[in-house]
């Protein structure tokens, strides 16, 4: 999604979910030995959505903010490894954030990365790093707000699944 600067915003409204990068989203399949990559880049402009999820089953995706404003969940490796979520400029709000959700389901050892270069990432009820898989969050220039709730880096959600998590603060 891109802004034109014709003085109106570039508005994305989605009622539910943007799932980024999957072998079975909403029940369409890329195949079953295939996996299945996607890439959303915003240049400015508003979107709007109940989540966003990048990664799902074996397939894998991205997400760059640039400029603009992100209203979303954000679960980033839902169930596989090798998402990103890149923040250049922008605010992205999210009411919560997962970071590689269960990734080691899947086998996939590498990490799933939110590197925040720039701009401001709120989150309001929590950040959750690192559950049961793996996960880097970098924060190279910006600000991260966690709102109302925690900032959690690595912890299993139950007895076999271990967390491997990392958080980096440059700049």
């Amino acid at each position: 999604i891109t802004d034109t600067g014709n003085g109106q915003p570039v508005t994305l409204t989605v009622g539910r979910d943007i799932q980024i990068g999957g072998s079975n989203i909403g029940g369409f399949s890329c195949g079953s030995l295939q996996t299945c990559t996607g890439a959303f880049v915003q240049n400015g402009g508003i979107v709007s959505a109940a989540g966003v999820t990048i990664g799902i089953g074996n397939g894998s995706g991205s997400y760059t903010i640039n400029s603009g404003t992100l209203n979303a969940f954000l679960d980033i490796g839902n169930t596989s490894g090798g998402n990103t979520f890149t923040q250049n400029g922008g605010t992205v709000n999210a009411g919560g954030m997962f970071l590689s959700n269960g990734s080691s389901l899947f086998g996939n050892p590498s990490p799933n990365r939110y590197e925040l270069n720039a701009g401001v990432l709120n989150t309001d009820s929590f950040a959750l790093v690192g559950i049961s898989g793996t996960a880097q969050f970098e924060l190279v220039d910006g600000t991260h707000n966690v709102r109302f709730g925690s900032l959690v880096i690595g912890t299993g959600n139950d007895h076999t699944n271990y967390a491997d998590a990392t958080s980096r603060i440059s700049g």
